[in-house]
């Protein structure tokens, strides 16, 4: 790129000489080593790097602690301070549109292949565990949770970061499927996991 600049700033030098005869070389125009050296320098429009540069920190960086870890998704779905439901609901998934035993397989590889593996192990797991045993109403209400940001679930789970309000009930009651959620993700017992097997 840096060489492409340089022609074609002697394109437009060249283009822009006079017809009258003169040299056609532009006064200020110079090819000494030390121009040279000066534009194969880094540009100084060049972002530098640094550790908040990286898009995607990893979620325990102690370089994290004490900064903001809300989403933009979170506030999305304030309008006039109000709260508005953000996740659309995909065709086909309301309440009585399938069986059980379909909306159990279904949520069984939903839980497990959402493309964030600490999600992806936290949900496969808590849904091998406790998902044929839950209550329509609680199958209904994971089926919602899954509409939600991969991230956003993780750090809810993991306690890293604010619930908003639609789900605060579930995360922080006691018994609750948030809360249950939670649970799991602490590891209590101190389990080796592993993605389960369908």
């Amino acid at each position: 790129m840096l060489q492409s600049r340089t022609l074609h700033s002697s394109f437009v030098r060249l283009q822009s000489s006079p017809k009258d005869g003169s040299t056609g070389v532009d006064p200020g125009y110079s090819t000494t080593k030390q121009t040279i050296e000066q534009e194969r320098e880094e540009p100084e429009y060049a972002p530098k790097l640094s550790h908040m540069s990286d898009p995607f920190p990893l979620p325990f960086d102690p370089r994290l602690q004490g900064l903001s870890m809300s989403s933009e998704h979170q506030s999305e779905g304030l309008v006039n301070g109000v709260e508005e439901p953000i996740p659309l609901r995909v065709p086909g998934r309301e309440p009585g549109e399938e069986t059980r035993e379909t909306k159990v397989k279904r949520l069984i590889w939903q839980a497990r292949k959402r493309g964030t593996l600490e999600a992806d192990l936290l949900l496969a797991t808590f849904a091998k565990k406790e998902l044929s045993a839950l209550q329509e109403e609680e199958l209904d209400e994971f089926d919602r949770l899954l509409d939600e940001p991969d991230w956003d679930i993780f750090y809810w789970m993991t306690d890293r970061k604010p619930v908003v309000e639609r789900w605060k009930e579930s995360f922080e009651t006691e018994g609750r499927l948030g809360w249950r959620m939670r649970k799991h993700a602490k590891n209590e017992e101190k389990e080796t996991r592993f993605m389960p097997n369908i």
